[in-house]
């Protein structure tokens, strides 16, 4: 974010409040939203990651879900993502939990302050205690901050956040599937032909003279990509 003529660059990782917002801040009626419309709800994430073991193209990772999400959902809801930079199924599944959570903190509150907050900056996290809300001490994360220079009041938008969102155990990761992503042929693995028979004959020549000859009769394997076999021949224990 953008603060005070410089850059500030936040980790993806859980920061404790720095400061505290009560009611004796407030300069006019707090507004509460407290969960976004049900078409931006989501409770599985599936998605792709940049897979090395598949010579670095995008590759699925197994789709991070919670029980409990789920069924208070009343079904499954899923959300597509990618990650590009990420070349580690068990990252990238981290970062998916993290995308459930914290999209599951979904409550936010506009709060208008008084001209002391000013001090505070856009990704900033606070303790919000208000009785009227039943808050004390709820961590919040300063997601927009507008002055009105007019009237010296600082409107805020506040997000909750929690440790918890954050949290991961690599039991937690799931191992990539075993099975193929698809069916198709792979047109590098060529299968061999069957039932090679050599037969020695003899050939007519232009001449009319006879040459030995040999006849190599064979089964062609049922490949989409075959369009003929070459056959080479050498004497028996020559190398060329």
């Amino acid at each position: 974010v953008y603060v005070q003529g410089r850059y500030r660059l936040y980790a993806g990782a859980y920061d404790a409040p720095t400061d505290t917002l009560t009611a004796s801040d407030l300069a006019g009626q707090v507004e509460l939203v407290t969960k976004p419309p049900r078409r931006e709800l989501f409770n599985t994430v599936r998605g792709t990651f940049i897979n090395p073991a598949r010579n670095w193209q995008a590759s699925e990772f197994p789709a991070y879900s919670e029980t409990a999400i789920v069924t208070a959902d009343g079904e499954t809801i899923t959300r597509d993502v990618e990650w590009p930079f990420t070349t580690n199924e068990i990252r990238a599944q981290r970062l998916s939990k993290l995308t459930l959570r914290r999209a599951r903190e979904a409550l936010t509150v506009r709060v208008p302050v008084k001209y002391a907050g000013l001090r505070y900056c856009v990704w900033q996290t606070l303790n919000v205690t208000l009785a009227d809300f039943g808050w004390t001490n709820k961590p919040f994360r300063i997601v927009a901050f507008a002055f009105d220079a007019e009237s010296g009041v600082i409107n805020l938008t506040l997000r909750e956040e929690s440790a918890n969102s954050y949290a991961w155990q690599f039991g937690d990761a799931q191992p990539l599937p075993l099975a193929p992503d698809t069916d198709l042929v792979d047109p590098l693995a060529i299968p061999a032909p069957t039932g090679v028979v050599v037969t020695a004959s003899t050939a007519l020549q232009a001449d009319g003279s006879v040459a030995p000859a040999l006849l190599v009769t064979w089964t062609a394997s049922a490949f989409a990509f075959l369009i003929g076999h070459e056959v080479q021949w050498r004497v028996s224990g020559a190398t060329d």
